[in-house]
């Protein structure tokens, strides 16, 4: 039998191990703790919440600056704001210094973006848990004509969201945009039945362009598609 010194010894040791488990718990939510202070600081230095800012509120659209984005101004002139159009990505134009050529078809979406977003009135909204773009821009969806309430520029009546399609789906339906599959988004499947739409009808780029003509991460989403068939096929099967 174990001596009561050997099983004093087990006790110490395992309330040792306990301590430890606490004190690197405390260390884990303390971490967690401080991300948060940090990344509400970090929301409040980059404008504060943007739900409140920009969720169901009206904005005009002042410039296009591509095929799939725009700056944007509150009706009192207070806000100003770069959208980048979540869930689609446009062909890309040419760098300022030209030393990166527009992408395929990169002219003719920023000129149709430009057709039916320039100086009109649109309503953002932006999916729980929004994020920006790398670069700062709101990742939103943009309802073109919606209907605001008497002030014009105040909170959208929810019964209009949805009436009409998104310019991000108009776009990606009329083939000037891909259906982004880089981040997940509630309007995923709606945006990537449009861009099948529109290539199964060679509607805008889809009418000439090349698998080696579109982004890069398109690229890899088509060669991660034919390796996955390569191996569910039975000629692919080891």
């Amino acid at each position: 039998m174990p001596s009561p010194a050997g099983d004093e010894s087990e006790v110490e040791a395992f309330l040792r191990r306990r301590a430890r488990g606490r004190r690197v718990l405390l260390f884990t939510l303390a971490v967690l703790l401080t991300t948060v202070v940090l990344g509400n600081a970090w929301q409040q230095y980059r404008g504060g919440d943007d739900w409140a800012r920009f969720d169901r509120r009206f904005f005009v659209v002042q410039a296009v600056m591509s095929g799939d984005r725009l700056a944007v101004e509150s009706a009192d002139g207070t806000v100003t704001q770069v959208v980048r159009l979540l869930g689609i990505d446009a062909p890309a134009l040419a760098d300022a210094d030209r030393s990166t050529p527009a992408a395929h078809g990169a002219l003719d979406a920023y000129r149709a973006a430009r057709e039916a977003a320039q100086s009109r009135r649109v309503m953002l909204s932006l999916p729980p848990l929004a994020a920006r773009a790398t670069d700062g821009a709101v990742l939103a969806y943009v309802h073109p004509d919606a209907v605001s309430g008497p002030g014009g520029d105040g909170p959208a009546d929810d019964r209009l969201v949805g009436t009409v399609p998104t310019l991000n789906e108009q776009l990606a339906a009329a083939g000037w945009a891909y259906a982004d599959r880089r981040s997940p988004h509630p309007m995923h499947k709606q945006f990537e039945q449009a861009e099948a739409e529109a290539r199964k009808k060679k509607r805008g780029l889809w009418a000439d362009v090349r698998d080696d003509q579109q982004p890069a991460w398109r690229r890899a989403w088509l060669a991660g598609l034919k390796r996955e068939s390569a191996t569910e096929s039975p000629g692919g099967r080891d």
